[in-house]
């Protein structure tokens, strides 16, 4: 399995990725994982109807 790397360095390019965060930003707190792609600025929760994305700290590659 690849590790996580810090969403600053994920593609931007429209490619799926696994993805994680904190939720409402707070470290401890629950993580939540997506699968996700960047469009317009934002990360998008693929299969969600268009769910933007918010607190992502990493990111993986879909195996």
């Amino acid at each position: 399995m690849c590790e996580w790397k810090a969403i600053d360095t994920a593609p931007t390019d429209g490619t799926w990725i696994k993805v994680r965060g904190w939720d409402f930003g707070i470290e401890g707190l629950r993580r939540h994982y997506a699968t996700a792609f960047y469009e317009d600025g934002s990360w998008i929760n693929v299969g969600s109807n268009g769910n933007r994305l918010r607190y992502l700290t990493d990111w993986q590659k879909l195996s």
